[in-house]
């Protein structure tokens, strides 16, 4: 079957400096990229300014669209790299889940490009945070403090990778893999956090004893609660061990979570609408 090549290039009719008309520069070659829709081919007609007295002649106006669809020299669309990141950091689901959320959808993808894809997540919301401590920090500091999330998932070739979240409003503070689960390698994370934004009103995490152990020993007048989704998950583990698994993987093919979720804002929504009423 012959693919279908889609044309982009840049929105500017004319040259924002001297606006003179804009003329073909270069064409790249076609490109595929895999969203969660399917698989296009994209050409991009990058463009030039026609003046060869104006000062951005040796720019290049590249395609707003495409770069609003893919990150430069990935294959994967920005949907799918959002989706994986929003799969393994919000609903916490494995490597494996995830390969086969992404298989149901048709898309081919190994479980090393994962990894691939979630570590290229870390870098760039390592670097936006970097760029926006300040605007977070007002932010916090206009809520009158900040309740300190802790959870650690497996990374690159199974290191542990923490990501620090503000509770309150669900952005990540801080992410960093770590050489292992140890106290000495967690503590310079968590020292860290406060030196960025000083110290939390209470701690959330899961019952890893390092966690513990640090939180005990920087903080120790912080209320430090554990995780509810954690501590019923680890439950559910010691007392139902293989029956355990076996309702996770009926709940995931029945779809029961999407399920609950749409009952609950149908329940949202009647409600508000008996409010408006009153």
């Amino acid at each position: 079957m012959e693919r279908q090549v889609v044309e982009c290039r840049t929105s500017f009719d004319a040259c924002p400096l001297c606006g003179s008309r804009l003329v073909k520069k270069y064409n790249c070659n076609p490109r595929k990229i895999v969203t969660l829709e399917g698989e296009i081919y994209v050409l991009e007609r990058v463009l030039m300014c026609s003046n060869p007295e104006c000062a951005a002649r040796d720019w290049s106006f590249h395609s707003e669209e495409l770069q609003a669809m893919a990150f430069w020299r990935r294959i994967y669309g920005v949907d799918v790299i959002a989706r994986i990141a929003d799969l393994k950091h919000r609903e916490r689901k494995t490597h494996d889940e995830i390969l086969e959320y992404l298989h149901s959808r048709g898309i081919n993808i190994s479980k090393g490009n994962i990894t691939y894809v979630l570590n290229f997540v870390e870098a760039v919301a390592r670097g936006w945070h970097e760029e926006n401590i300040e605007v977070i920090r007002s932010k916090i500091k206009e809520r009158g403090g900040y309740t300190l999330g802790v959870d650690g998932t497996h990374s690159y070739l199974g290191y542990p990778l923490y990501i620090f979240r503000d509770t309150l409003s669900g952005a990540v503070l801080y992410a960093r893999a770590a050489a292992s689960e140890s106290t000495d390698d967690l503590k310079p994370f968590f020292e860290k956090v406060l030196e960025m934004f000083g110290e939390p009103l209470a701690v959330v995490s899961d019952m890893q004893p390092s966690i513990l152990e640090v939180v005990k020993e920087l903080l120790p007048g912080v209320k430090h609660q554990f995780c509810q989704y954690h501590f019923l998950r680890n439950v559910g583990k010691e007392l139902m061990g293989q029956d355990y698994k076996k309702l996770s993987r009926i709940m995931r093919r029945e779809g029961v979570k999407t399920k609950v979720r749409t009952q609950i804002r149908g329940e949202k929504k009647k409600k508000k609408g008996k409010s408006s009423q009153t």
